[in-house]
């Protein structure tokens, strides 16, 4: 930026906000990524993004901005009416980044994650959900502990080797083995249920469900979906007496 009042612009002594902007941006997608999983267990990952995206977005942060008046206290290298709106909301989102970044800097994420929620909010309510947010249903389930599971559980009794090399032990230990569950892929397009602690089946079990629909002849649908395949089934016929319709067919002609 320029000082005012100088006939020729000089670099001002004041440094920019970019670095606490670069922070805060971080910060701010960190605790909506948090918040957002903590409030919606059962959300794919896609709608989690459609969530983040819809908060942290610059508009969202430039209307948080205008609640705490920003644009008053924003140092320009000329006046905010010389601004286009676009341009001034957009400084208003990087000013406000910045302005949690420093929030950070001096009072820890905790400090940053009270501003953000009070700001998000209008109602006490939604701002009390916000702030307060429930455990993980893995922990709700053992409260204490699930370590105990280890014993009658061979994929988590190879995770221990795996805390001792990273040098973390958890409380709950599964938490730690659903960072290494994969989606699983099946061909019906129907991903296997993996919110329960002890299913590591690799998908067999929808596997197993979807052959039986096809040794049955596509009677059994699956949610609904299984139309397709059941017109396909009924329309099958072996190879042999089609073979054999073409032969008489042949010899009546």
């Amino acid at each position: 930026m320029s000082r005012l009042g100088q006939d020729d612009p000089s670099p001002s002594r004041i440094n920019h906000n970019e670095r606490l902007e670069f922070l805060g941006d971080a910060v701010v997608e960190f605790l909506t990524s948090v918040h957002l999983y903590y409030l919606f267990p059962s959300l794919e990952e896609g709608g989690l993004a459609t969530y983040r995206t819809a908060i942290v977005q610059n508009q969202h942060l430039a209307i948080l901005a205008k609640k705490l008046e920003l644009d008053r206290f924003m140092l320009y290298a000329h006046g905010p009416d010389l601004c286009r709106e676009s341009d001034l909301r957009h400084a208003m989102a990087n000013c406000f980044e910045a302005l949690i970044g420093a929030v950070y800097l001096e009072g820890g994420l905790e400090e940053a994650r009270q501003l953000f929620g009070r700001l998000l909010f209008n109602t006490v309510d939604l701002r009390e959900v916000w702030l307060h947010y429930p455990p993980h249903p893995l922990q709700v389930q053992e409260p204490q502990t699930d370590r105990q599971l280890i014993e009658t559980s061979p994929v988590l009794q190879k995770l221990t080797s795996f805390e001792d090399s990273i040098g973390v032990l958890f409380t709950h230990v599964r938490l730690l083995a659903r960072a290494f569950t994969l989606r699983t892929l099946v061909s019906s397009q129907k991903h296997v249920d993996l919110n329960t602690a002890d299913r590591f089946d690799g998908g067999s079990s929808a596997m197993a469900a979807h052959e039986e629909q096809r040794r049955n002849g596509g009677q059994a649908d699956l949610d609904g979906e299984g139309e397709a395949e059941v017109k396909q089934s009924k329309s099958w016929r072996p190879k042999e007496e089609i073979e054999s319709d073409k032969v008489t067919r042949n010899g009546k002609k």
